[in-house]
């Protein structure tokens, strides 16, 4: 059965039937908040709209490696975005009632106007991701749920039951190889009632997914010895 057809309840009323159950659903995007740093998230490297790194707030710690390790306040002030990789997590809490997720996938709008910027690169560095993920190409619009430390571990099915009083957290990292604006449908199944539902970022707003090689970059740097170097791409 097609997950996404028959749908009874989606949107705004969608929200407030889960709402009056006391199911809720909360987005956490400061990746360096579940990992040690950037590179253990995916992120590799972040874009930022300017035309040159000098227009860029100060780093509030000089030492070379602040900017590798836990960058996502300073990424956030500088309006950047990630590249090569959507990073968040969400968690589905459950206080009233047994919960069914059965289903979920990307939904991509169709085309996005393209921004001039510079990239930062971090250098090599990272480590395993461990528990359950989900990895969504937004080329394909399809979604993969993996357990464990290797990525081409075999997918296992996206349904979930959450019983009343548990929560349960999904790590999403989300890939393309071209520019993205998008949000993730899932689909509950909640006292008999299938409902809709869609995550966003923590703001309301579509998340965005710019490729490793976004052709809005004008040139990349590195920050090294207190200062940035501009790198070859």
């Amino acid at each position: 059965m097609d997950p996404f057809t028959g749908v009874q309840i989606a949107g705004q009323v969608a929200r407030a039937y889960l709402r009056r159950s006391r199911v809720t659903v909360t987005v956490n995007e400061h990746y360096d908040t579940f990992s040690d740093c950037a590179s253990d998230s995916g992120v590799k490297s972040f874009f930022f709209p300017v035309d040159s790194p000098a227009k860029l707030t100060p780093l509030p710690d000089k030492s070379d490696r602040w900017i590798y390790s836990k960058p996502y306040d300073w990424v956030v002030k500088n309006r950047g975005r990630e590249l090569g990789s959507t990073v968040f997590e969400f968690a589905v809490q459950s206080l009233n009632a047994t919960v069914g997720l059965i289903g979920g996938k990307p939904v991509v709008y169709p085309g996005i106007d393209e921004v001039s910027g510079i990239e930062v690169c971090p250098p090599p560095a990272g480590g395993p991701t461990s528990g359950s993920f989900l990895s969504v190409s937004l080329d394909d619009e399809t979604m993969d749920c993996r357990v464990g430390d290797n990525p081409g571990a075999p997918s296992i099915p996206f349904r979930y039951q959450i019983r009343q009083g548990d929560t349960e957290i999904f790590r999403v990292y989300a890939h393309a190889k071209r520019p993205c604006v998008w949000f993730l449908k899932l689909i509950f199944v909640v006292n008999g009632t299938k409902v809709e539902y869609d995550v966003r970022r923590e703001n309301g707003e579509d998340f965005v997914t710019l490729p490793r090689d976004y052709t809005g970059i004008t040139a990349s740097y590195e920050w090294t010895s207190g200062r940035y170097e501009e790198a070859r791409r």
